[in-house]
């Protein structure tokens, strides 16, 4: 099986700062772009994957899908504070 040499450039978080519009770029054509701080590498940039990204869309209705899942809360806080305050606990 044939591998291919992925080329690997490092690029510390000030470079990356300016010049983020031409890392994206190389990332996109396949060379491994990382970030490093102080010398140690942080984050790496690469292409997504495809059918990763989430529209906006998407996301607002996988958050409305698990607010409606969580549990409700039945009980007030005005109500345990009247209780502790009746059982002398507050």
């Amino acid at each position: 099986m044939y591998m291919m040499e992925v080329q690997t450039m490092d690029y510390s978080v000030s470079e990356a700062r300016s010049g983020l519009p031409g890392l994206i770029d190389r990332a996109q054509a396949g060379e491994r772009v990382v970030i490093t701080r102080h010398g140690e590498p942080v984050a790496e940039l690469r292409p997504a994957l495809p059918g990763s990204s989430t529209t906006r869309d998407d996301g607002l209705a996988k958050l409305g899908e698990r607010r409606r899942r969580r549990a409700r809360i039945t009980v007030r806080s005005l109500d345990i504070l009247k209780e502790m305050s009746d059982e002398g606990r507050w």
